[in-house]
């Protein structure tokens, strides 16, 4: 890490500090959901099918896992996140009807601030694997 520069490092605290936020929030729902399960008695109606089932191992499984591992290992992390959410993107599309501003008002612009970090982790996992081959 000393070989690193100022932009370097600020791109890992960026992908840190969003990514702690953004697994904060996806991990207080994931919490809310199981007390309201267990303690409130409230029963879901479980999963529609196959795409649905993909679907929650993408996000927030996946994504979450990614993050996690992005703490230690940016580059492994960075890359389970982000092909978890290309991968979740990409199954909206083909299982629902192909249109950009169905998707935003399904979805919300919440799962594309949940991208950047894991881009973030990506890149500086690449640009720290590219200056320690070099030095």
């Amino acid at each position: 890490m000393k070989n690193l520069s100022n932009s370097t490092r600020i791109l890992l605290w960026s992908a840190r500090i969003w990514g702690s936020l953004i697994l904060a929030f996806i991990l207080l729902f994931v919490f809310a959901h199981i007390y309201g399960a267990i303690f409130e008695g409230r029963q879901g109606n479980g999963f529609q099918g196959p795409e649905e089932i993909f679907m929650f191992a993408c996000f927030p499984v996946s994504t979450v896992i990614g993050l996690i591992i992005g703490y230690r290992s940016e580059l492994t992390g960075g890359l389970i996140s982000t092909l978890a959410m290309v991968c979740l993107f990409t199954s909206f599309f083909v299982t629902q009807e192909f249109s950009l501003h169905h998707f935003i008002e399904d979805t919300g612009i919440f799962l594309f601030g949940i991208l950047p970090p894991c881009l973030l982790y990506l890149s500086y996992g690449i640009m720290k694997r590219s200056i320690t081959k070099v030095h």
